[in-house]
């Protein structure tokens, strides 16, 4: 199965597109796995940005991370990954886990659970205790497995995004010039 997914230059600092290439940059991966480890297996380093929005994350009920200071990973052949700063995600329903992954360019993640009453998910998100120096922005940081939440919002709208496919719900073409990132299916 192939997803797509569509995200607006306008939302993405520092990223230059160039005249040429229009205002989306299309991403489309093949679903193998539905949690893929975090770093990148490509011999391109992943591009690190800041995003324009609000996102906010909805886990057993509860608003467990929420910023309008994320950055985005673009990994090639990978959903774009948000990182939430550590002072925006509600730390005491985190635990760390006992799985590490490695990545070449970033450097060693550490894996977190998530338990929120009776409702527990072990390795739902990770962070870069000591990132490499190209990734040093990542340093307090936690990304989360976003379909594994019970909702994602960006600039207070809804975005589906599960193991099987993404899209948004009641976000059109016209808002996603406007709004941009990550809310509209391809």
């Amino acid at each position: 199965m192939f997803i797509g997914i569509k995200i607006a230059f306008n939302q993405l600092e520092g990223f230059d597109h160039g005249s040429s290439q229009g205002d989306y940059m299309e991403c489309w991966f093949f679903k193998k796995d539905s949690r893929q480890t975090p770093g990148c297996s490509c011999n391109t380093p992943p591009r690190l940005r800041s995003v324009y929005g609000y996102v906010e994350l909805i886990f057993n009920g509860v608003v467990i991370a929420d910023s309008v200071e994320t950055k985005m990973v673009l990994e090639a052949r990978r959903t774009p990954v948000m990182y939430f700063p550590r002072e925006d995600v509600k730390l005491e329903y985190l635990t760390p886990s006992y799985l590490t992954a490695e990545c070449k360019w970033m450097g060693r993640a550490q894996f977190v659970m998530a338990e929120i009453a009776d409702r527990r998910i072990e390795n739902v998100g990770w962070y870069y205790p000591e990132p490499e120096p190209l990734y040093t922005e990542l340093k307090n940081h936690i990304a989360f497995y976003t379909y594994l939440m019970d909702a994602c919002y960006f600039d207070w709208k809804r975005v589906n995004y599960n193991q099987d496919k993404f899209s948004s719900e009641g976000i059109d073409r016209a808002d996603t010039s406007e709004q941009g990132l990550l809310v509209q299916a391809i």
